[in-house]
């Protein structure tokens, strides 16, 4: 991920000052440095060469959509062990890059924090294919250069 797109997502985040995260349940409709980040033509390719299918950026997913969706966690910083951090499969933590990307199915979880209040700088974001979800989700409306993200 571009360091001027993560710098920015981070910034936002820090004027925040809420650690318990953004007060809207939507931000991503709010907030262009999320849009930005999430919605970067280089991981919506990726994520259409493991799916299959032009993907929206969305916040929950519908069971209508099975596997034609995936959700992605992007580490903007080193996340310390002991603040919760995502339980991963041993030994993926050294596979190259800094986004981790999941299929719906898989059964996953934020381990339990030693010590609460410890920031994860790292936002969680979902998508769902357009074509396989579009007769049940918001409209799709599109995003800096042809990225989409999906109303709601």
């Amino acid at each position: 991920m571009p360091d001027d797109l993560m710098d920015a997502y981070s910034a936002v985040r820090e004027r925040l000052n809420a650690p318990g995260g953004w007060p809207s349940p939507i931000p991503c409709m709010h907030v262009r440095e999320i849009r930005d980040l999430c919605l970067h033509r280089p991981l919506l390719d990726k994520l259409k060469s493991l799916v299959g299918s032009e993907l929206a950026m969305n916040l929950n997913l519908p069971p209508v959509v099975n596997g034609y969706y995936a959700a992605v966690w992007i580490a903007l910083d080193d996340i310390h062990p002991d603040s919760g951090p995502f339980q991963f499969v041993p030994g993926s933590h050294r596979w190259p890059g800094d986004v981790l990307v999941w299929h719906s199915r898989l059964v996953h979880r934020g381990s339990e924090p030693r010590r609460p209040g410890l920031p994860r700088t790292s936002p969680i974001t979902h998508y769902t294919a357009i074509e396989k979800g579009e007769q049940y989700l918001p409209p799709v409306r599109k995003h800096g250069g042809g990225c989409r993200k999906l109303d709601g």
